[in-house]
């Protein structure tokens, strides 16, 4: 069994047989298991008939367009990928050692690894184009995913 965090929950309608609640829990939680746990303890069961995921991560879905508004402007609407992962540090690496992160390569030089501490960070060249995540780990620095 997995530990798992809920924040709340908030009975929006509830008509004596159907109802609607709001649930804010951390990542990994299945709220199916959930409407079922509760079900059990009310001795009643429960069954879930519709899921609306209101965020996730920095979304939210007041934020959402249709698929058409998308294809009107998509310039307008798209988020640049290291703009959602703003949660990790970033990190430039140095162009002597571009080549070989890219092309997969642990970077073991103290001259990168000295820098950092153990953590993943997103990972920019001198120039300031995005190349992904990058990790420092037990002495090396390698891109753990690579956009380029």
């Amino acid at each position: 069994m997995r530990e798992i965090e809920i924040h709340a929950v908030e009975i929006l309608e509830f008509d004596g047989t159907d109802g609607v609640i709001r649930v804010r829990c951390g990542k990994g939680t299945y709220i199916r298991s959930l409407i079922d746990d509760i079900g059990q303890d009310l001795g009643c069961g429960a069954l879930m008939t519709s899921l609306v995921r209101e965020t996730s991560g920095p979304f939210e879905i007041g934020d959402a367009v249709t698929a058409e508004k998308l294809a009107e402007d998509p310039e307008r609407y798209l988020i640049p990928m290291d703009r959602i992962l703003e949660g990790y540090e970033a990190f430039t690496i140095a162009d002597e050692f571009l080549g070989l992160l890219v092309n997969g390569v642990k970077i073991r030089d103290s001259r990168i690894t000295g820098e950092v501490r153990e953590a993943v960070y997103r990972v920019y060249t001198t120039d300031g184009a995005f190349l992904g995540l990058g990790e420092k780990k037990d002495d090396t620095f390698f891109l753990k995913l690579n956009l380029r």
